[in-house]
């Protein structure tokens, strides 16, 4: 390998990690790095390492090969090459240059620090007469950094429930006293119990005996799920159509991830109902936010928030609204298809398969998936194989729960 001359600010540019960044900011990153040249056939780093290197692709062609023979050619100056190469660690791909290449090497620990100060700073670096000038964008970073952001909290009934059904020697008519106060709740959990999915041979008439029915689990997502569709309550036509496409997105990957816990030993599905259904809550701040902004906001950038707050916002929200760390934890993976964890109950693996399937199964909105075999979480979650065969089981069960899901909460 040989080392050249520093990258230019245009070709920083080009990657993800450097594009909201000012001129200023950019001649520092070039500084910390190292261009490096690498001849066809040359391996660039080995699957199982653990080196400190982050690795850009300028030029060239690197092939990244799994340890099931598996490969993918990322190719300079394309999409895929916009991120790191191979970025997780211990590195799940051998890289190896198809041709004669070059690329960026920065040491990951101090530009993880650097891009993370940048960001808690960027105020600092714009002058106060161009501060109009902000897009919103930087305006919600700056808000964000300073502390001025309020996250959503949960309506003191729901809290109320889910601290007494968090209590080993909670009373059934004390959790039916405390819904009693909210009339949309108890009417939800009435109607529940009511529904095809729990009806018995007789309809429950009383909320006592809906709460008996449904068991507290249930109970308990129950009453979070309305509380989460009372949230989302926007004034902005334009942003009420964009709710409506995350809470049909945060349904079916709840429902899915309902499925595939019911085909394995190692979850419990009520559970992973609930994990998916608060996987992305970190959009509910942004969203409210630009509907209260006096600058309007295009559904492009607010795509680009959630893609670089969502996950932070998310685990802020669930630490706030004290749910379990698993919980947290799971949701904080969640978007990583490489992530990698061996614990079998870990919450995370069948979080990311659920949005697997979901991406599966709406394809117009990503454009590009792995495969399954490509997934580590798909070793760790106790299906022993998946299939074509067994996704369109898992969808069709999914589906079945969605639209009961669907019309309970539409319900009066």
């Amino acid at each position: 390998m040989e080392k050249n001359n520093q990258p230019s600010i245009k070709a920083l540019k080009r990657f993800t990690s450097f594009e909201k960044l000012n001129n200023q900011q950019l001649i520092l990153i070039a500084a910390a790095c190292e261009q490096l040249s690498i001849g066809p056939k040359k391996v660039l780093f080995n699957i199982g390492e653990t080196d400190d290197k982050e690795y850009y692709l300028l030029s060239g062609t690197i092939k990244l090969t799994a340890a099931d023979g598996i490969s993918k050619t990322i190719v300079a100056n394309t999409k895929e090459a916009t991120t790191p190469l191979a970025r997780l660690k211990p590195r799940l791909f051998k890289g190896e240059a198809s041709e004669k290449s070059q690329l960026l090497v920065f040491d990951q620990s101090r530009l993880d620090q650097f891009l993370s100060d940048t960001k808690m700073s960027l105020s600092s670096l714009i002058h106060e007469d161009e501060e109009d000038e902000l897009s919103f964008f930087d305006k919600f970073s700056d808000d964000l950094a300073e502390n001025r952001l309020q996250l959503p909290s949960l309506p003191q009934v729901t809290i109320a429930v889910k601290e007494e059904l968090q209590q080993s020697n909670n009373h059934l008519k004390d959790i039916t006293n405390i819904l009693k106060q909210d009339p949309i709740i108890a009417a939800k959990v009435l109607a529940a119990a009511n529904s095809p999915l729990f009806r018995g041979i007789a309809p429950c008439d009383t909320l006592s005996g809906a709460i008996s029915r449904l068991g507290t689990q249930v109970t308990e997502q129950l009453v979070i799920a309305v509380s989460l569709q009372e949230l989302l309550q926007v004034k902005n036509r334009l942003l009420q159509g964009k709710i409506n496409e995350f809470w049909r997105e945060s349904v079916e990957v709840a429902c899915l991830s309902h499925a595939l816990a019911k085909h394995s030993s190692q979850f419990n599905p009520e559970k992973a109902l609930l994990v998916g259904l608060v996987h992305n809550i970190g959009f509910i701040p942004i969203v409210l936010y630009a509907d209260n902004a006096d600058k309007e906001c295009s559904i492009a950038e607010l795509n680009e928030l959630n893609r670089e707050y969502g996950r932070r916002m998310t685990q802020a929200i669930l630490h706030k609204w004290n749910f379990p760390t698993d919980i947290t934890e799971a949701v904080l993976h969640s978007h990583d298809w490489y992530y990698v964890s061996s614990r079998p109950e870990d919450y995370s693996n069948l979080l990311i398969m659920a949005q697997l399937h979901y991406a599966m199964f709406n394809r117009k909105h990503f454009s590009s998936i792995p495969r399954i075999s490509l997934i580590p979480a798909s070793k760790y979650i106790g299906i022993s194989e998946f299939n074509p065969q067994f996704s369109l089981q898992v969808k069709r069960e999914a589906d079945k729960s969605m639209e009961s899901f669907s019309a309970l909460m539409t319900k009066n």
